[in-house]
């Protein structure tokens, strides 16, 4: 576009200069300068249009669903995560989360994963319960799949809110950048449904995998 506007105001020096010099009409000039850009508007958009005809069907369909395969792939890195650290619980027989970590459970699949592990050796004294359950809410008629069900054998005063010895807590997973609201509804939902099925009252925890580790 920069390119027809250089090439316009040239031919509008050169013809109004011929113009004056010669004594012509400059209304006369004016009129083939807007001929001349009509013809410099008319090649640079059949420029563009050219450009455009070499791009396929394919490549506007990639850039339009961009965002959508991000997504996906995002998503898909995420299950992989989940479904590591689901096999290498049951693999490993771990019954608490410092035995998982003690038993190195081999090479972590991402940084992510990497992140559960270091976390078990942090907080040694949960009883792994159950991992990777579907729950189902007669009340709300919703079913869903919570990450982790984990039960203090001590007390732990240093978490916030504090947790018991005895005391259960329903865990998720995100490896997402960031946790959003609407993940703390997830995990609420997931304790309803247990609490529905068993009378008991879970703690709600949001266990934050980070891909950076």
């Amino acid at each position: 576009a920069n390119g027809v506007v250089a090439d316009l105001l040239e031919k509008a020096g050169i013809l109004l200069t011929e113009a004056g010099r010669e004594g012509e009409s400059v209304t006369k000039r004016v009129n083939l300068l807007m001929l001349e850009f009509e013809k410099l508007e008319a090649k640079y958009q059949n420029d563009v249009n050219s450009r455009l005809a070499m791009l396929s069907v394919q490549d506007f369909d990639k850039a339009r669903n961009w965002h959508r395969r991000y997504k996906e792939e995002k998503g898909d890195e995420g299950r992989a995560t989940h479904e590591w650290i689901d096999r290498k619980i049951h693999e490993s027989g771990a019954r608490t989360t410092g035995e998982f970590f003690a038993l190195q459970p081999g090479v972590p699949i991402d940084k992510a994963a990497l992140s559960f592990v270091l976390w078990c050796g942090q907080f040694p004294n949960f009883k792994i319960v159950a991992s990777e359950r579907i729950v189902f809410s007669a009340g709300l008629f919703f079913a869903g799949t919570f990450d982790l069900r984990l039960q203090a054998l001590c007390d732990m005063g240093q978490l916030l809110p504090p947790i018991m010895k005895g005391d259960l807590v329903t865990v998720d997973f995100k490896t997402t950048a960031s946790i959003y609201p609407e993940m703390r509804l997830q995990v609420s939902a997931y304790a309803g449904a247990i609490y529905e099925e068993t009378g008991i009252a879970d703690h709600r925890a949001l266990l934050h995998l980070h891909k950076s580790g």
